[in-house]
């Protein structure tokens, strides 16, 4: 007698799906800049591939290293140069379902792991075997498929693209070894920026770095990276570099081993002069009262 099993039926759910490619760029030695454009719809991917290339974008350049890359989103002005004869590059513009969940990849500068800079290498050939070349290297503005396309490579290019922004997502929402969840991203990646710039300025507090640096190293403009970070924490970056400085700079004082435009020098304040007026307004004293009144409670005790 036939058994019937009864099997329930799974809709696999997508993250995105890549639906148009819009353009693809494969750049070989130099490249100068020669036009700010943008895609009004379609989000653009530029991975590079060997030595150096720099993006135009949010008025400042953005420099990427060898096995870096970079989403820039839709309707963004921006522009690329190579400066070196033995520079690689690779651009693709495309558009997707679901594109607000790329957010959280906006100016994240991500440096792709071997398999992932395979992706992309397997992405651009397949692109050249597709289809036919408008100009030189790769220049695809307008898709014409080749006769000797392979069996589904229109397919192909899109199932690259989309495990690349997966991958991606994951190692930009990344914490330790969890791997976001769905509904998770963009929190996530907000956490991960916060944090990266915390520990970045506890590092660096004694180095007199300003608000302009740390968004140049995390490839954001000032303007936009403080408003972004104030959003989520409520807080502004110079007050939280300010906060590191102070502990510090408190910690010295109590121990009374440093004159003061020594301790505001380890600091990392600018000058004497601006230590003693910021540490005044946010301990209500100055750093010499602090320092005797904490020197003497530590001689009493």
């Amino acid at each position: 007698m036939a058994i019937h099993i009864v099997y329930g039926q799974y809709k696999l759910s997508k993250v995105v799906s890549v639906e148009e490619i819009v353009s693809a760029d494969y750049i070989a030695g130099e490249h100068i800049a020669r036009f700010m454009h943008s895609h009004e719809d379609a989000w653009e991917l530029a991975y590079c591939m060997e030595k150096e290339i720099e993006i135009y974008m949010s008025s400042e350049w953005i420099r990427l290293k060898k096995g870096e890359c970079l989403f820039i989103r839709p309707g963004s002005v921006h522009n690329i140069r190579v400066t070196d004869a033995d520079a690689r590059s690779f651009v693709v513009s495309f558009t997707s379902t679901n594109s607000e969940l790329l957010l959280p990849l906006e100016y994240h500068v991500v440096t792709a792991n071997p398999e992932e800079s395979k992706i992309f290498e397997n992405m651009k050939a397949e692109l050249e075997t597709t289809f036919s070349r408008n100009t030189g290297n790769m220049h695809l503005y307008t898709f014409e498929p080749s006769e000797y396309s392979p069996l589904g490579a229109e397919q192909m290019i899109g199932c690259y693209l989309e495990q690349l922004i997966i991958l991606l997502l994951r190692d930009v929402t990344k914490r330790g070894e969890t791997v976001a969840k769905n509904g998770q991203i963009r929190n996530m990646a907000q956490d991960y920026l916060v944090d990266h710039i915390n520990t970045y300025i506890a590092a660096h507090y004694k180095e007199h770095i300003s608000v302009e640096q740390i968004a140049s190293r995390f490839h954001y403009s000032r303007t936009h990276l403080s408003t972004l970070y104030k959003e989520i924490t409520g807080q502004r970056i110079g007050d939280v570099i300010t906060d590191v400085r102070i502990t510090c700079a408190k910690d010295l004082l109590r121990r009374g081993e440093e004159s003061i435009a020594s301790i505001a020098e380890h600091s990392g304040f600018s000058s004497p002069q601006y230590f003693t007026h910021k540490f005044t307004a946010i301990e209500g004293c100055s750093p010499s009262e602090y320092a005797r009144k904490h020197l003497h409670h530590e001689q009493t005790e």
